[in-house]
């Protein structure tokens, strides 16, 4: 058929309803009526067709295995672009590498789905069962890691490329960063609603542990270094620091009124013991014989001691202090206990410091005013 010689399909040679030429340069099919439908094949008797290219690639339907293919390195573009050239194209090549690219390098974007029209999107993992899936406003990974290289940043806040946080590892530091300086904040939990925090120490079983309203060290030393303070009160009221600088001395600065022990009233009969070392016990008893029995204190308790005040009332009401088996009170014998004379009424006070070399407590007596009241062995 020469040029422009047209094959009619259909109603009449006239006015034929599909015709196929060719017009010198193009080979044409051309229905004369809009929408009609072009088949080719029927379902069992299907072709298997290949559309081959200038180069080696080629367009192929297969027939018997349902499937279109493109081969390796033929792109499918989308989109008019310029000259006809497409926007977006999509490729395999021979390694096995599924390529999405621009045709015009920096245009276009890729979106699935449409605002408040999710697709969800399920990415499977190697092992069977793991998964990532973007569905509703969740992304939820099921057994999957992210791996960032080092420097990589994960970035927080509405501020596209920058945001107003940062985390990122380099050489083996994880860093938590503010992109503007002194602005944010990190909270964990809420008020009222604590979340537990146990970090670990290098010592197995040692850790420090951040629980409900209290802060637990266990084997864990708290070190303040040179010129660093601890401050108490709602606004700094004192301050407690090691001055290297200037005295070399531990420092307590502040609105401080004194320095106060921790105190504890005793109206009965009772047994101390070493974690209490440092303490003051207020004996108030009118009745004759409350009687203290001294801690067991081991090689590695160093530095205990106590205070004990005999502020009763009432003549004659005395405290006994008692030693632990084999240890004994100042000049008294082993085992042998060690009062106070409350034959008048004004207190007295006695500070027992214990002496491993001995197995001694040393007393160091104090009598408030002109009382005659006196701290001695008893004999018991």
């Amino acid at each position: 058929m020469n040029d422009n010689t047209v094959l009619g399909f259909g109603n009449t040679g006239a006015t034929p309803d599909v015709e196929i030429s060719w017009d010198t340069d193009s080979f044409n099919i051309l229905s004369q009526a809009i929408d009609q439908p072009m088949e080719i094949g029927a379902v069992g008797t299907g072709f298997d067709i290949t559309y081959f290219f200038e180069t080696a690639g080629q367009f192929r339907t297969d027939y018997d295995a349902d499937f279109i293919n493109l081969t390796d390195d033929m792109e499918l573009r989308l989109g008019t672009g310029a000259s006809n050239d497409g926007d977006i194209k999509v490729s395999s090549n021979s390694s096995n590498v599924l390529q999405i690219e621009q045709v015009v390098l920096d245009t276009g974007t890729i979106e699935v789905g449409v605002t408040d029209r999710d697709i969800p999107f399920k990415w499977w993992a190697e092992t069977a069962g793991d998964f990532a899936l973007f569905t509703g406003d969740t992304l939820q990974l099921e057994d999957v890691d992210i791996a960032l290289g080092d420097g990589t940043k994960i970035l927080y806040g509405d501020t596209i490329g920058t945001g107003d946080f940062s985390v990122e590892s380099t050489s083996a530091v994880l860093t938590y960063l503010q992109v503007a300086s002194d602005t944010g904040e990190i909270v964990y939990g809420l008020s009222g609603t604590d979340i537990p925090i146990k970090w670990f120490a290098e010592t197995a079983a040692d850790w420090v542990y951040f629980n409900v309203d209290e802060v637990e060290f266990e084997d864990v030393i708290l070190q303040m270094m040179d010129d660093t303070a601890i401050e108490f009160g709602d606004g700094d009221d004192a301050s407690i620091q090691y001055d290297e600088n200037g005295t070399d001395s531990l420092q307590i600065t502040g609105q401080v009124s004194g320095l106060r022990r921790v105190t504890e009233t005793v109206i009965a009969n009772d047994t101390l013991t070493t974690a209490e070392s440092g303490k003051v016990f207020v004996v108030l008893n009118d009745t004759d014989g409350i009687s203290l029995t001294l801690p067991a204190v081991g090689a590695g308790d160093n530095g205990v001691w106590f205070t004990i005040i005999d502020a009763n009332a009432v003549a004659a009401s005395d405290i006994t202090m008692e030693p632990d088996t084999g240890d004994s009170i100042s000049s008294g014998a082993a085992n042998e206990g060690f009062s106070s004379d409350g034959a008048d009424k004004i207190p007295c006070v006695a500070t027992f410091i214990y002496n491993h070399a001995e197995t001694t407590w040393y007393v160091e007596v104090k009598e408030l005013d002109t009382g005659t009241a006196a701290w001695a062995p008893d004999g018991s």
